[in-house]
């Protein structure tokens, strides 16, 4: 069954079931172990009782085996088995087509016997499981009136508010009895765990469901549930030291806030574990409380506030692992910063990922591996990242130089093939894009020239434009074939762009086209015009021709006898002159994989 990521987790059961435990707060089981252990054989009945739903589905039989696990669990006072007997009986009765109202009775009726630690993990699972109802039934419930003295028991009547009220109750509910949760550790469940990565991270029950808690306030809020009022948001205490921050007296107007109520879960998080040795545990709740109050807060200065309290970590305990995320932090709010550059309006953050990835070497060079130094890798990666575009007239005059315009990052040189094509073989390569060897084709066909470009290096990991030319080329449809490697291999990050050296140009007003010298602008008589209809036969596409036309004198003619099926192709010839008004195709693969970047289908 899935866990808190990065943390301790269940063996899981099989897929079948898991479509329905997922549905509830089956997280919990992550951290509960088979511990003391009486005659009961609780291992084998689980095995009989996954059995029965998985292979046999038999949800009836499975509930019959679940019930004696519970009772079982309940004599044994084996609260881990209980908390388990009880979420999938809760399960296996939804065959049952319970509502919301039997489910939380279900609930409510073994909180009022069960012992501390069972009542606050079923308080969670509880808010939980209206929490899913609610955004299940957000459009209908976000239209009822608040009513100020609601006092009905059916939950399919609530409104908003009361749902909220109602969730964030039981969730402080769930960490009534903290000295007990806070001495409950997580290792007492080895037997049935997975363990994480940074299960160092949640070591206690406390842990689990404060975290839990604050899933749901945090998340809620992005929901648009009850928020808090400016006063609180503008408070600049929010990013201080988290010493001075866990004892200082935050208020605001709405003391049902889910903002302020994060606030004081991070609060007690950080009071609980103040003392801890080693102090991975307080240092990860002081990160992740920074992170939230930098989203939500409304502050001027917030970034330079956001900043300061991640640097206080790095400099407090800059040769932790743990301390790694505050560096990726501040890296990657430098590196967003980067990315809003823009030459032609924004430049201030221009060489800000130079900045990111000077931090990013601070976190990378810790032996130990963490969530944080595994995201200053991604990131350096991604800054490093080399890509390219080229534009290109789709028409060109005939034996006159044409420019590009290349859109390039990370690369300072172009190495370039002019190749000289049909429509058959552009088609070709339009329906087989996504496969490798189709690249492979066009890296072994012949060319007509080869030459290579060099690009004006930055040194700012920014994208950046230049154009430059393609010398004369005669009368003729061509492919440019670039890439950032010189052996056009596997590691190369590559484009092709289809073109047409043609005299012939047309203007179309509906089905009355004229065609015209592309360079002069005077009308071409005795152009000889092919109409194509393009139809769909077994998942593929082709075109079959429909009718010939020729122009005037005046270069005219008129389209006639149009299906229109899909789309159409005319083919316009004069002498050696031959243009198409099939797609021009343009693809970019980079060394990761194969992307279409756009593709531009002329249709008259």
């Amino acid at each position: 069954m899935p866990g808190l990521k990065n943390t301790s987790t269940l063996v899981n059961a099989k897929d079948m079931f898991l479509k329905c435990l997922l549905l509830t707060s089956v997280i919990l089981l992550s951290y509960l172990s088979f511990y003391g252990q009486s005659g009961f054989p609780y291992e084998s009945e689980w095995k009989l009782i996954d059995s029965l739903i998985i292979k046999k589905n038999l949800p009836k039989s499975a509930l019959a085996e679940v019930n004696k696990v519970w009772a079982a669990a309940k004599k044994d006072k084996n609260e881990a088995q209980w908390v388990k007997a009880i979420i999938y009986r809760n399960q296996l009765m939804d065959f049952e087509d319970r509502n919301i109202n039997q489910k939380i009775i279900g609930f409510e009726n073994e909180i009022i016997s069960a012992p501390p630690r069972v009542a606050a993990l079923l308080n969670s699972i509880e808010a939980e499981q209206l929490n899913q109802y609610l955004q299940g039934e957000r459009y209908q419930i976000e239209i009822r009136t608040e009513l100020t003295a609601d006092t009905s028991a059916d939950i399919t009547t609530w409104t908003l508010g009361r749902l909220n009220k109602r969730i964030r109750s039981l969730y402080f509910s769930s960490l009534d009895n903290p000295v007990l949760l806070q001495r409950t550790p997580i290792e007492s469940f080895d037997p049935i765990l997975y363990k994480g990565a940074n299960r160092d991270l949640r070591p206690t029950l406390y842990d689990l469901l404060s975290w839990r808690a604050l899933d749901y306030f945090q998340t809620s809020l992005r929901d648009g549930s009850p928020d808090s009022d400016d006063s609180l948001l503008q408070n600049p205490y929010l990013f201080t030291d988290a010493l001075f921050f866990m004892h200082f007296g935050f208020s605001g107007s709405d003391s049902n806030s889910n903002y302020i109520d994060a606030i004081r879960i991070y609060q007690l998080l950080l009071r609980f574990h103040a003392k801890d040795i080693p102090v991975d545990a307080y240092i990860d709740a002081d990160i992740k409380r920074i992170q939230f109050l930098y989203q939500y807060a409304q502050l001027p200065e917030k970034d330079s506030l956001y900043l300061n309290a991640l640097g206080r970590i790095t400099r407090q305990y800059p040769s932790l692992s743990i301390s790694s995320q505050a560096w990726f932090l501040q890296a990657e709010w430098w590196a967003d910063r980067a990315g809003k550059y823009n030459a032609l309006g924004d430049t201030t953050g221009r060489f800000d990922y130079l900045k990111a990835l000077a931090i990013c070497q601070k976190a990378i060079v810790h032996p130990d591996s963490s969530e944080g130094k595994s995201n200053c890798e991604n990131l350096i990666y991604k800054i490093h990242k080399q890509s390219f575009n080229l534009t290109i007239e789709q028409v060109n005059i005939p034996n006159q130089p044409c420019r590009v315009l290349a859109t390039y990052k990370n690369i300072t040189r172009l190495w370039a093939r002019i190749i000289r094509i049909d429509d058959a073989t552009k088609e070709l390569f339009d329906r087989n894009s996504e496969n490798s060897k189709s690249w492979t084709k066009w890296i072994h066909l012949a060319y007509k020239k080869s030459f290579v470009q060099s690009l004006p290096e930055t040194g700012d990991f920014q994208e950046h434009r230049v154009e430059f030319k393609i010398d004369a080329l005669p009368i003729g449809q061509y492919a440019l074939l670039t890439s950032s490697d010189s052996l056009f291999n596997d590691r190369a990050v590559m484009g092709l762009t289809t073109f047409f050296c043609s005299g012939i140009a047309y203007v179309a007003n509906q089905d009355d086209i004229f065609v015209l010298d592309r360079d002069s602008g005077h009308p071409l008589p005795g152009v000889k015009i092919k109409m194509y209809d393009e139809t769909y036969s077994k998942g593929e596409s082709k075109f079959g021709y429909i009718k010939s036309f020729q122009t005037d004198v005046h270069g005219y003619f008129h389209l006639t006898a149009a299906k229109r099926y899909y789309n159409q192709k005319l083919e316009f010839y004069l002498g050696q002159d031959y243009l198409s008004t099939v797609q021009i195709i343009n693809y970019y693969r980079n060394n990761d994989r194969e992307e279409k970047r756009s593709l531009d289908r002329s249709d008259i």
